[in-house]
């Protein structure tokens, strides 16, 4: 019977076995693929080859060019480039304003930025929020996310913070600022005048990282 390599455990032939090329190259051809980055164009197309993964199989999607790893109960995307998706806005009227909004997910956690720039027909609510890309899991709570506010009128740029929705599974996102005129700071809703009258071209800016509900495509 053959021997196997001292590390990767890939079969190699020996002298005394009998000789058969094609079953020495298909049992060799059958560890590499379990070691090495499959291509396939889709989840799909990957699916249905590979009907039977075995852990720590690799696969490369083209189509949506993510780097997938088999960790013995699911596909995980290890890496993938910025997706974008349009948020929902949530007391905020979009008018003639843009919104944007894009993510990327790796083992589980997505990394996000969303923004939204008023127009002249755009106008800013209380407690404003946008959707999320993905269903945030537990802990996200305790996320540490990063918040800007423009005010057109003088160029002001404020800090201001992010908050996901209290106990995690949320979809959506809001951002508080930062009241600094008392001994203790406070954190402050968004309104039409807080922290600044809202005009055309002021903007609104989340970003930040957070654990999704599953790790599995």
């Amino acid at each position: 019977m053959p021997s196997v390599t001292a590390r990767g455990s890939y079969p190699i032939p020996n002298l005394s076995d009998t000789a058969n090329g094609p079953t020495a190259f298909s049992s060799l051809a059958v560890d590499l693929e379990e070691h090495t980055t499959m291509k396939f164009a889709t989840a799909a197309a990957r699916d249905a080859v590979l009907t039977v993964p075995v852990a720590p199989m690799m696969a490369f999607l083209t189509t949506p060019r993510q780097l997938t790893m088999y960790d013995g109960t699911g596909w995980v995307i290890l890496a993938e480039p910025t997706q974008t998706y349009t948020p929902t806005l949530t007391n905020m009227t979009l008018g003639n304003g843009t919104r944007s909004g894009f993510s990327k997910r790796s083992d589980g956690w997505c990394d996000f930025a969303v923004e939204f720039v008023l127009g002249t027909t755009s106008a800013m609510g209380t407690d404003p929020s946008f959707s999320l890309p993905y269903t945030t899991g537990t802990g996200a709570y305790n996320s540490m996310l990063v918040a800007r506010t423009f005010q057109s009128a003088g160029s002001v740029v404020r800090v201001a913070t992010g908050v996901l929705t209290p106990g995690g599974f949320g979809t959506a996102v809001t951002a508080t600022v930062i009241d600094t005129a008392g001994a203790t700071a406070l954190s402050l809703a968004i309104t039409a005048t807080v922290p600044h009258t809202w005009t055309t071209g002021s903007t609104l800016h989340i970003s930040g990282r957070y654990p999704m509900t599953t790790r599995y495509t």
